[in-house]
């Protein structure tokens, strides 16, 4: 602790003074006894034996009380040996001696009594004082609660009038008057202090504790005090400590003179006590604050989630297409109404198992595990989306596509299957199918009669013909031709579609296929003027494919590449054995299985980069003068691709305008 700026001076001035005195009048008293030493007769002898026995005795009493009880007997215990022989030395009686004597320790010994029991008295207060204060500190932790019955216990053990207790504010460092007692009231609930507040600043900067008897005398507050002058109070003060930093200002007020210097003591024993509990109940206050808030946050947090539970409860059922989350490590989060109606064995039972528990759990569902299998399929492979999957779901038809959920960071956390409802596309599909097949049956036998009587004319079973009803004929077996041919690809684009088509994969020959179709071809070639070659490894694997509907894929592509490529130019057909290190839905949809890629390979007219993806689609053919010389009506790359997918094989193309195509295909080698 810090030693005080007291206001001591006239005390000191005080025992400085009788210090001086006394001891001179002892010099001279006893200068003068030892001068008349030896001359008992002297008139002055007896008053100067009580002259010298007056100042003792006062001199013992005011040194016990100026400069301590303990110095003050010390000094008259010294003296009273001298007292004695001085005595004896001019005449007087040993009985006379021994009664002022007595005197003079009768004194000594009530003062020291008198200032023990005063001791022992205030010793007594201080200590209930802190044992109160101890266990209402102990019991309170409200800083509104504590502060005043801090100041009412220190006001009653130092008699002070008033206290006040200011304290720091931690945003601005600013000192506020933060609690009061005593004589000075409360107006309309704001403290108001007779001390004023620059005189609390200035002995908050001080830092120490501080005692004055009369702050209007106290030159050290000329110019402090609001207004210039302080007011004629006694005033103690001692700050608030936490640790070594002072963080408050205890302040007791009283009438001038009131206060010595162990009123400080004491109230700096109450400020060390009762400083720790201040910042304790300031803490707690600030703990109680930020729990609130804390409380309060949490609170509108989860109100937050809550709400944005309810909204994604409320879009979810929303939804028309059956939702199915599942998390990265493959357990059921949620779903939604419309996934039950395409699985009607979901349950909520099921939030929560991982995917390899619900297997099986879907008996009425024949498609239920391929859906898991899809779920599980994006979650090993994030970086892509499944190929969509139609499938009956109850009573109606369902497509279902999975795709990865990527976080902030683009990292998986799970995967969602998306079930559109499709029943009224595909019985649109399929109304559309029975009235284009019935159409196509209907233009069948017109068509083959005309075909057939067309070829009867021109073999001239009716007599021979001219030049001019010879061409007349061909125009005519020409158009029937394509109409065949146009009938044909929509009945078996409608079959396609409608999931009629029989496709029987078995193990075919690429080269034979090749042989097979290459002679209906290599007419029309030539024709053009084109170099049709064909290109096959020795070891090339049989594939898993129809023969029948391998011919076709061939023809139509071979087709395709004669017809749009000018003369001059060359077709050349390639293959090769391809084992994919990943799956790719748009070549090889599966690794760890070996694929034939067949390429075919035209210098034609080229596709453009924006087209290359819409050629595959139903009745799209290119704006380019060469393709509308060519008739047809923009099925046949359709229903090649119909035809691989049902082979699990795929189809693309690479492509430049101006220099050519390449149409590439796969399918399944035979191990």
């Amino acid at each position: 602790m810090k030693k005080g700026l007291v206001r001591q001076e006239p005390t000191l001035w005080r025992r400085s003074v009788w210090t001086v005195v006394g001891a001179a009048l002892i010099v001279a008293i006893t200068a003068g006894l030892y001068l008349t030493r030896g001359s008992t007769g002297s008139p002055l002898a007896p008053f100067l034996n009580f002259a010298y026995l007056l100042p003792v005795g006062l001199l013992a009493y005011r040194l016990g009380k100026e400069i301590g009880t303990a110095l003050g007997l010390l000094c008259a215990s010294l003296l009273l040996p001298i007292l004695a022989q001085t005595t004896a030395a001019h005449g007087m009686s040993a009985a006379a001696a021994g009664q002022a004597i007595a005197i003079v320790l009768t004194v000594v010994t009530a003062h020291i009594t008198g200032t023990l029991s005063e001791a022992r008295s205030r010793q007594r207060r201080l200590q209930d004082t802190l044992n109160l204060l101890g266990a209402v500190l102990d019991e309170s932790l409200s800083l509104r609660a504590l502060l005043p019955v801090i100041l009412t216990r220190t006001l009653e053990l130092l008699r002070a009038e008033r206290g006040e207790i200011y304290l720091r504010e931690e945003a601005t460092g600013k000192l506020v008057l933060a609690a009061q007692a005593g004589t000075a009231m409360e107006v309309e609930s704001v403290p108001v202090s007779s001390v004023p507040l620059s005189i609390a600043r200035w002995l908050f900067e001080q830092d120490r504790p501080f005692l004055s008897d009369n702050l209007a005398a106290d030159d050290r507050f000329y110019g402090v005090a609001d207004g210039g002058k302080a007011p004629a109070r006694a005033l103690i003060a001692t700050p608030l400590r936490r640790g070594a930093e002072a963080y408050g200002l205890l302040v007791l007020e009283a009438g001038a003179g009131n206060f010595e210097a162990d009123d400080l003591l004491l109230l700096e024993a109450v400020a060390e006590k009762c400083g720790i509990a201040i910042e304790n109940a300031r803490l707690y206050g600030e703990l109680r604050s930020f729990s609130h808030e804390l409380e309060e946050r949490v609170r509108q947090r989860t109100a937050e989630v809550a709400e944005a539970f309810r909204l994604r409860e409320a879009i979810l059922r929303s939804i028309a297409d059956g939702v199915i989350v599942v998390d990265a490590a493959g357990r059921l989060l949620l779903f939604n109404p419309a996934a039950t109606e395409a699985f009607p064995c979901l349950e909520e039972t099921f939030i929560g198992r991982p995917l390899s528990e619900l297997v099986h759990l879907c008996p009425d569902s024949a498609v239920w595990d391929d859906v898991l299998r899809g779920l599980a399929n994006v979650l090993a492979s994030p970086q892509k989306a499944s190929t969509p999957m139609r499938f009956r779901g109850g009573k109606r038809t369902w497509v279902a596509l999975f795709t990865p959920v990527v976080g902030l960071a683009n990292e998986p956390v799970g995967a969602v299957g998306i079930l559109h409802d499709v029943t009224q596309e595909v019985e649109a599909i399929e109304a559309r199918t029975q009235f284009v097949s019935a159409v196509a049956h209907e233009l069948r036998a017109p068509l083959g009669a005309i075909q057939g009587y067309a070829d009867l004319l021109l073999l001239e079973a009716a007599g021979p013909l001219n030049p001019s009803q010879q061409s007349y004929l061909e125009v005519i077996q020409r158009a029937v031709q394509q109409m065949i041919a146009l009938v044909q690809e929509l009945m078996d684009l409608c079959r396609l579609e409608s999931g009629r088509a029989q496709v029987e994969p078995v193990l075919a020959s690429l080269r034979s296929a090749t042989q097979e179709v290459l002679p209906l071809l290599e007419l029309r070639a030539q024709q053009k003027g084109l170099v049709l070659s064909v290109e096959l490894p020795e070891d090339l694997p049989l594939v898993l494919a129809d023969p029948q509907r391998l011919d076709q894929i061939l023809m139509n592509l071979l087709t395709n590449a004669i017809d749009y490529t000018p003369a001059g130019g060359r077709v050349t057909l390639r293959a090769r054995r391809v084992l994919p290190t990943e799956a790719d839905p748009k070549r090889f949809p599966a690794t760890g299985t070996s694929y034939v890629e067949v390429a075919i390979q035209d210098t034609g007219i080229g596709i453009p980069p924006e087209d290359q993806e819409r050629i595959f689609e139903r009745f799209v053919r290119l704006q380019h003068p060469q393709v509308q010389q060519v008739r047809g009506a923009g099925l046949g790359l359709t229903i090649v691709r119909q035809l691989l997918h049902l082979q699990r094989g795929c189809i693309w193309v690479e492509s430049t305008p101006g220099q050519g195509s390449t149409f590439y295909f796969s399918l399944p080698a035979a191990e």
